[in-house]
C-alpha cells in the first residue's frame, strides 16, 4: 500500500473558500439533523480521499515543473561560463602568447583570473599540445581530450556542454573558445567547473527535491547519501515514478545532462515524507473542524444571518462592480462596526485608485512624449556628429591634396615654356648645322629625337589636363564639406548635388553584378538658395545613398545580362516653383517601397534594409533638416513594383 501523501494547507484554504461561497442564510439556517451527520461523515471521507489523490498528482507535477527549472539553471550556468571564456579570450596578451607558446605570460594572466572567477579548470591548447593546465584537485584525473572537444578545437568552433569524467571525478561543465587570426586557428581556451554537491545544492535551492548525477550506472554526485549500487533510476524523459530508497519514498524523474556524453543524466528525487505527515494531520483536522464548526456555525448564523447577509451582499456587489472597472462606486456606511470600517476603507481605496489612475495616465503620456523627443534628439546628434567628422576629414584630405597639386599645376606652365625653348633651339641647330658627326647621328637615332619632339608637348598637355581634373575634384570635396558655411548662406544647389555625386562616384561604377549606374541630370536655371549648405549636402547624401542601395539590391536579384538589358539609373531634376520656391526631385528605378510602409519611412529607426545594413536614421534626419531647419517639404512618391522618387522643396529666401 502506498503511503498517504501530505496535502498543502493552501489547497485546504482554497477548498474551504469554495464552500464559503454558499449563501450565508442557507449555511446558518440549515437544521442540524441525522442526515447532516451522515453527510458530514461521508464528506469528510471523500474529501480526504480526494485530497490524497489530488496532492499526489500535484507532487508529480511539481517534480515535472522542476525539470524546466533545472535545465534553465544549467543553461544559465553555461551562458555565464561561455561569457567568462570569451572574456579570457579577448585579453590583449592572450592570442600573441598562445601563438608564441609563451607559457609564462599565460600562467601570469590566468592564475589570478582562475581564483577571481572561481573556475575549477583553465586549459590552453595550441598545435595539439597543452600550454596551460590549471585545475582544482577535484579534477586531477579528468581527461578533456574528448573526440568532440578535439574536433571543435581543431575546427575553430565554440562549444559549451557537460562532459563526463572517468573514475570518481565529478562531471564537468566546460566552455571551449577558439582563437583565430586571418590565416588559421591559433589555439583554444577551455574553462570549466565541476558538478559538485555544492553546485547541485545551489541548483535545488530551498526546494526539498534532491539531485543525483549518474554516469551510466555509477553515481557521480548527489545531495543526499544514497550510494546504493542496487538502485537504478528510470530512463530519461519517462514519466515520473514512485520508488523507495533506504526506506524513504520519493517521486523520481530523470533528464539527460549535456550532449557530449550520452550516458550523463540527472535524477530528481522529491521526498514524500512531509506530505505523508501533513496527510495524517489533515485527516483529523477535517473531522474535528467539520463537527465543531458545523455546530457553532448553525447556532450563530441563526441569530445574525439575515442582518449580516444583507450588509455583506451590499459590500460584495460593490466590490464586484469595482473589480469590473467601476471606480466611482461608493458604499453608504450605516454602522461603525468592522463591516462599516471595511466599507469606509473601500470608499477611500476607490477614491485613491481613481486619482492614481488619472495621475499614471497623465504621467505615462508625458513620459512617452519625452522618450520620443529624446530618441529623435539622440539620433539627430549622432548622425550630425558623423557628418561633421566626415566633413572635417574630407576638408583635410582636399587641403592636403590641393597644395602639391597647385605646385605641380603652376610649374607646368614654366615646364612647357622651357620645353618649347629647348625644342626651338634644337630645330635651329639642325637648320644651321646640318652636317653632324656619325656619333651624334647615332645618339639622335637611339633616343628617337623626332618622336620625342612630337610626343613631349602631348605629355605636358596630358599632365595639365590631369591637374585640372584633380583641382576640380578637390573643389567638389571642399564644396561638399562646407565647413566654412555652417551658417545660413546663399549657395548653388547644383554644386552641392555634384559634390555629393563625386563622393559616391565609386559606388556608381560597374561591378561583377551590374553595369555602371547612370546619372541623368535635368537641371533647371536655379537662383542661389539661402540654406545650411553642409546640412543640405547631408540630405543629398542620404537620399542618393539609399537610391544606390535600392539599385544594388535589385541588381543582386538579377543576372548581369538582365541588368545590362534593363539599365539602372538615377535621375536628378531641378526647377523653380512659383512663390520663390525651388524643387529638387531624385528618382531611381530600383525596387520601390510598398504603400503600407511609405508613411513610416521618415520615422526614426525605421528601415526596410536587411539587419546590419541600415540604422533607420538617414531619412528621419533628412526630414528634420528640410522641414524643421529650412521650412521646406520632403515627401516620396513610389509604387510597390518599381522605383521611388524623393521630392525636396525649399524656399529661396529662408524665413
Amino acid at each position: 500500500m502506498k503511503p498517504r501523501r501530505p496535502i498543502p494547507r493552501e489547497r485546504i484554504a482554497a477548498r474551504i473558500a469554495g464552500l464559503l461561497k454558499i449563501p450565508v442564510a442557507v449555511k446558518l439556517f440549515l437544521p442540524l439533523s441525522v442526515l447532516f451527520i451522515i453527510f458530514l461523515g461521508l464528506w469528510t471521507t471523500g474529501t480526504y480521499l480526494f485530497f490524497r489523490k489530488f496532492f499526489e498528482q500535484n507532487l508529480r507535477q511539481e517534480t515535472e515543473a522542476f525539470t524546466s527549472v533545472l535545465l534553465s539553471n544549467i543553461e544559465q550556468r553555461q551562458n555565464l561560463l561561455q561569457s567568462k571564456a570569451l572574456w579570457l579570450a579577448d585579453g590583449n596578451n592572450i592570442s600573441p602568447a598562445i601563438e608564441s607558446n609563451n607559457r609564462a605570460i599565460l600562467f601570469k594572466e590566468f592564475l589570478p583570473i582562475q581564483m577571481g572567477l572561481k573556475l575549477d579548470l583553465i586549459q590552453v591548447i595550441a598545435n595539439d599540445s597543452v600550454l596551460v593546465d590549471l585545475r582544482q584537485p577535484i579534477l586531477t584525473d579528468i581527461q578533456l581530450q574528448d573526440q568532440k572537444v578535439s574536433q571543435a578545437a581543431k575546427a575553430g568552433l565554440e562549444l559549451t556542454d557537460v562532459m563526463a569524467a572517468e573514475g570518481n571525478a565529478p562531471s564537468v561543465l566546460i566552455s571551449l573558445i577558439s582563437l583565430k587570426n586571418s590565416e588559421r586557428v591559433v589555439g583554444s581556451i577551455i574553462v570549466g567547473f565541476a558538478f559538485t554537491e555544492q553546485i547541485l545544492n545551489e541548483i535545488r535551492g530551498d526546494t526539498p527535491i534532491h539531485l543525483v548525477v549518474f554516469q551510466g550506472s555509477q553515481i557521480k554526485t548527489a545531495t543526499l547519501p544514497i550510494y546504493d549500487p542496487n538502485w537504478q533510476p528510470p530512463s530519461p524523459n519517462s514519466p515520473t515514478t514512485y520508488t523507495q530508497i533506504a526506506g524513504q519514498g520519493y517521486i523520481v524523474k530523470t533528464v539527460t545532462l549535456g550532449s557530449i556524453s550520452d550516458d550523463l543524466k540527472v535524477v530528481m528525487l522529491n521526498p514524500t515524507a512531509p506530505l505523508e505527515e501533513a496527510e495524517n494531520r489533515l485527516f483529523y483536522t477535517i473531522k474535528i473542524m467539520a463537527l465543531i464548526g458545523g455546530a457553532i456555525a448553525l447556532c450563530l448564523c441563526f441569530y445574525f444571518s439575515r442582518w449580516l447577509n444583507r450588509r455583506i451582499r451590499i459590500l460584495t456587489n460593490a466590490m464586484q462592480q469595482f473589480a469590473a472597472g467601476n471606480l466611482s462606486i461608493h458604499i453608504n456606511i450605516d454602522s461603525p462596526d468592522e463591516i462599516g470600517i471595511l466599507a469606509e476603507g473601500f470608499n477611500a481605496m476607490a477614491e485613491q485608485l481613481t486619482q492614481r489612475d488619472r495621475q499614471i495616465q497623465h504621467q505615462l503620456e508625458e513620459l512617452n512624449q519625452t522618450l520620443k523627443k529624446l530618441q529623435e534628439t539622440q539620433a539627430y546628434l549622432v548622425q550630425s556628429e558623423k557628418m561633421s567628422s566626415l566633413g572635417q576629414m574630407i576638408a583635410g584630405i582636399a587641403h592636403e591634396i590641393n597644395n602639391p597639386v597647385n605646385f605641380i599645376h603652376g610649374n607646368l606652365t614654366y615646364v612647357k615654356q622651357y620645353t618649347d625653348d629647348l625644342l626651338q633651339v634644337i630645330n635651329l641647330y639642325e637648320t644651321e648645322c646640318p652636317d653632324i658627326s656619325p656619333e651624334m647621328q647615332e645618339e639622335i637615332a637611339e633616343i628617337e629625337l623626332d618622336y620625342l619632339k612630337d610626343d613631349l608637348p602631348k605629355i605636358l598637355q596630358s599632365m595639365r589636363g590631369g591637374t585640372d581634373r584633380i583641382r576640380a575634384i578637390v573643389l567638389s570635396l571642399r564644396n561638399f564639406s562646407r565647413l566654412d558655411e555652417s551658417d545660413l548662406k546663399a549657395v548653388n544647389i547644383h554644386e552641392g548635388i555634384d559634390s555629393t555625386l563625386l563622393i559616391l562616384q565609386s559606388r556608381l561604377h560597374e561591378n561583377s553584378q551590374r553595369p555602371e549606374i547612370a546619372i541623368i541630370k535635368e537641371y533647371g536655371e536655379l537662383p542661389l538658395v539661402e540654406c545650411y549648405a553642409g546640412q543640405l549636402n547631408q540630405v543629398f547624401m542620404n537620399i542618393l545613398a539609399n537610391g544606390i542601395d535600392a539599385l544594388d539590391k535589385l541588381s543582386s536579384e538579377r543576372s548581369f545580362a538582365e541588368n545590362q538589358g534593363d539599365p539602372l539609373w538615377i535621375k536628378i531634376s531641378t526647377e523653380v516653383l512659383p512663390e520663390n520656391w525651388v524643387n529638387i526631385k531624385i528618382l531611381d528605378n530600383g525596387i520601390g517601397i510598398p504603400e503600407e510602409l511609405r508613411s513610416r519611412i521618415f520615422n526614426p529607426f525605421f528601415t526596410t534594409k536587411d539587419v546590419g545594413k541600415g540604422t533607420g536614421l538617414g531619412l528621419s534626419i533628412s526630414y528634420q533638416i528640410v522641414v524643421e531647419k529650412h521650412g521646406g517639404k520632403l515627401f516620396c512618391e513610389s509604387s510597390s513594383d518599381r522605383g521611388i522618387s524623393f521630392v525636396i522643396s525649399l524656399p529661396i529666401k529662408h524665413n
